[in-house]
């Protein structure tokens, strides 16, 4: 829209020429597909002087703007005078809607320019209009916040890096963990294979043991236990038992009588005597030593 309008003014005003320095606003129109602007123009000599004092002054600005560009005209206010700014002008708003400026005696009136900028300063319109208002060297704009920005300029860096710090270290970690993980689930890959492996050790050795147990058919011992605690008198103590390839060796000591312990022995079930000798000890005791064997073996010799 700027480029537009510097464009076209010179050709339908002829006196913006060269020396002419032109700004604008846009006015909010009824028609929303019409849009009215107001043209504010100066000679560019005098607009570089103002900038000069300005310079000189150590002033910054937002925009410069003439009263008569932020001037509101509407069916109550369609005029709009500045005595003291512009003395003998007058803008007044055309049956078209649109203002122009007229030569009018208003030296009686009330300068009212700093209501008229503040009003407009404050509003939301100069926030959007003030791009377009003038243009202002850069050496003049007003920057504010300038320390507040750049320190939060500088926080913002140091989050980012402390973030990616924080993100870097958690990665890090996470890699070492599962790393940690990764040594582990060897280790136990390990401990399995060699597990595994002596299990299957065991399982080989548990099916020779077994066959062997099966090959074997000998006595029970504790069924032998059982039997002699039955049989043998309560005088007679088993000192030594050995049994093995059907045969039971016994090493008995007999405190007292011993005259019914032959009938004892020979009243065992499925047992023959295969061998007995007697021997006193020092302490008075007998000592019996006998081999018994099962009935099932006895003619197999």
């Amino acid at each position: 829209m700027k480029n537009s309008l510097l464009f076209e003014l010179p050709r339908r005003l002829p006196t913006l020429a060269d020396g002419m320095v032109c700004f604008f606003r846009p006015i909010s129109s009824a028609d929303p597909h019409r849009l009215k602007v107001r043209v504010w123009a100066v000679k560019r000599q005098i607009w570089s002087e103002l900038e000069n004092r300005l310079q000189e002054a150590a002033i910054k600005i937002d925009a410069f703007c003439h009263p008569f560009l932020a001037a509101e005209l509407d069916e109550r206010h369609p005029t709009a005078e500045f005595p003291q700014v512009a003395p003998g002008l007058m803008l007044i708003q055309g049956e078209s809607g649109l203002a122009r400026m007229v030569r009018r005696d208003v030296s009686g009136l009330t300068d009212k320019t700093g209501e008229v900028l503040a009003a407009y300063g404050l509003s939301r319109n100069f926030r959007q209009d003030k791009i377009y208002i003038s243009e202002i060297p850069e050496n003049l704009r007003l920057h504010r916040f300038t320390k507040s920005r750049n320190l939060a300029f500088i926080l913002g860096v140091l989050i980012m890096i402390l973030g990616g710090a924080l993100i870097y270290r958690h990665w890090e970690d996470q890699e070492r963990q599962q790393e940690a993980y990764r040594r582990e689930l060897l280790q136990l890959d390990s401990k399995i294979r060699s597990m595994n492996g002596r299990i299957e050790e065991v399982k080989t050795l548990g099916e020779f043991a077994r066959k062997m147990q099966d090959a074997r058919d000998d006595t029970s011992i504790l069924a032998v236990f059982e039997m002699l605690t039955e049989k043998l008198p309560a005088n007679v103590w088993v000192h030594s038992f050995r049994a093995g390839n059907h045969q039971i060796a016994l090493t008995l000591s007999v405190a007292g009588d011993a005259a019914g312990l032959n009938e004892s022995l020979a009243d065992l079930p499925d047992w023959n005597i295969l061998n007995l000798r007697q021997q006193r000890g020092s302490d008075g005791k007998e000592i019996w030593y006998i081999t018994l064997q099962h009935n099932m073996y006895r003619n197999s010799r």
